[in-house]
């Protein structure tokens, strides 16, 4: 009975430790925008669409989200190739610097310097940004 009562404090200790984050949490946010925006660029817009917080999912139907992404990709940019940077983590929230690139973008002066924000919900990063698009505001904050 003991020795299950050490390995329990030490399952959980990992457990929490796990929860918290660190550069697994960092490194995840990060994978998450880069699979985020492929599936964009890809049309792959249900599973875009998933990525997104509950929250987001109910403030639009799929429909309109692929819309406005489908239009967007066509008509603005012709495609975009997402570069991103290194995430910055607090707790459940996650702010993502990301920068946008396409095919009618030739020097880096007209790339779109944004940020992605991301909540942790049900055990993964989610997009939190309003529609799934970006912002401009460096500041992290959960929204």
């Amino acid at each position: 009975m003991k020795h299950w009562k050490h390995w329990m404090v030490g399952a959980l200790a990992l457990a929490a430790l796990a929860g918290c984050g660190g550069d697994d949490k960092t490194a995840l946010a990060r994978k998450t925008v880069q699979i985020y925006w492929q599936d964009i660029n890809q049309g792959k817009w249900r599973q875009a669409y998933h990525m997104m917080t509950t929250g987001q999912q109910q403030a639009t139907t799929i429909s309109d989200y692929v819309k406005n992404w489908a239009d967007f990709l066509t008509n603005s940019t012709g495609g975009v190739t997402a570069v991103v940077g290194q995430p910055r983590v607090d707790g459940s929230c996650a702010k993502v610097p990301i920068t946008l690139k396409s095919p009618r973008t030739y020097s880096p002066k007209q790339y779109l310097h944004a940020y992605q924000d991301l909540y942790w919900q049900n055990g993964e990063w989610r997009i939190s940004n309003e529609l799934g698009a970006l912002t401009h505001s460096a500041i992290l904050a959960c929204a």
